[in-house]
Formats: C-alpha cells, structure tokens, sequence
C-alpha cells in the first residue's frame, strides 16, 4: 500500500518504490507507485484527485473564483501529463478526475495516459458520481487492455466504486 493525502494505492504484488508529488494549488498528493506484475514487468501507477469544479461558485457568478479553479486542474493536468511522459512503458492513471468524458482536460489526461478502461470495456453509462448522473472517477492504462470495467453498487461514499480487469 502506498498513501497520499487523501489518495491510497492498494497492490497485491510487489511494490517497488513510490514517491508522491505535491498536486499544485492544492493540500492534496498525487501518489507514482511502480509496481511488479506476475510477468514480472514493472508497472506504474498514478494516483489522482484533481480539483474540484466549484458550481456553486457559477451559479453565485464567481468568476474569479472560477478562472483561478481552471487555472488550479490546468496545472495539476500539466503535473499529471509531465509523469506519464518520463518513462515509456504500461502506466496506469487512476482516480477521482472530476472531469466528465466530455472535458477537455479528460481529452488531455488520455492523450497522455492512454485510452479510458470504461471506453474500451464498460458497458451502460458508467456513472460513478450517481448524484449528478456523472462519469468523473476513471483509469486511464497506456500498454494495457481492458477486458472489463464495472461501476460497483457500493455505498460509503459519494463516488462509486470503479473495478476494471487489464490483460
């Protein structure tokens, strides 16, 4: 296990190292956990809570506010795309992206990280923020296939659950 500020990476197989990255704007930490597969190639994992868009602060007319949370997921997207571009091989982004698949930051984070494992293996509408029927938790793989992805009925949480099975 390696943990973050308020992000846990949970793995059954050897960890090899982690380091966490200070997420810009934010108190929060972005967790890289490289990690070995049975196959015995090694596998790295990013773990990420992006900002939060801030409606309330539309809907009051904060535009202020609104420009500068932009600018705040701009730069940790930036962050985000600088780690997947410093070693080739499988990466794996995961987490609480707060951004549907209509966002251009979600253009961005799978230009850089790879395809999104609902896209390629989820079925129905995969909403995993079931209180506004949103899809803003994802897994991004670059060198890894899906063969299934499933939003769970799982409570405890305002997010849902995300599983996904890679070959």
């Amino acid at each position: 296990m390696t943990r973050g500020r308020e992000v846990w990476t949970l793995s059954r197989w050897p960890v090899l190292r982690q380091t966490q990255h200070p997420a810009p704007g934010s108190s929060r930490t972005f967790t890289e956990t490289w990690v070995t597969t049975p196959d015995g190639r090694t596998l790295r994992v990013v773990n990420a809570h992006l900002g939060t868009v801030l409606v309330t602060s539309a809907l009051r007319g904060d535009w202020a506010r609104l420009r500068r949370t932009a600018q705040t997921r701009q730069a940790q997207v930036n962050l985000l795309c600088r780690l997947a571009a410093q070693e080739p091989g499988p990466v794996l982004l995961g987490g609480d992206l707060n951004t549907p698949p209509r966002g251009r930051l979600y253009h961005r984070l799978t230009r850089c990280f790879g395809p999104d494992a609902h896209d390629e293996a989820g079925r129905g509408p995969g909403w995993t923020f079931p209180a506004l029927a949103l899809r803003i938790d994802h897994l991004l793989a670059r060198d890894l296939r899906p063969v299934r992805a499933e939003v769970l009925d799982a409570t405890g949480s305002d997010h849902r659950p995300l599983l996904v099975e890679y070959r």
